[in-house]
């Protein structure tokens, strides 16, 4: 009984490892779309839908969030108002 009990939380130490580890690739790739998304706004788009994509896949909502927010700013840029309120 005590090997199960320690195979468990040995399992769940490392898919919670893993989420982890999403959720700061997500936070990296966030913060430095919001950098560079008046200088160069096109790998801001690219940067910002990788994040928002791994977001999704991982229901990270603080990531979702700030994905958008960075790709509504970027269609707002370009003049695309239409498509920026989508992510507003």
């Amino acid at each position: 009984m005590k090997y199960l009990l320690f195979y468990i939380l040995f399992v769940l130490s490392f898919s919670l490892s893993g989420e982890n580890a999403d959720t700061i690739l997500v936070e990296k790739l966030n913060q430095r779309a919001g950098r560079i998304v008046w200088d160069s706004s096109q790998t801001s788009l690219l940067l910002s839908n990788k994040a928002l994509d791994i977001s999704q896949k991982i229901d990270y909502m603080p990531g979702v969030a700030s994905a958008s927010n960075n790709l509504g700013i970027v269609y707002h840029k370009w003049g695309a108002y239409d498509k920026s309120l989508e992510y507003f």
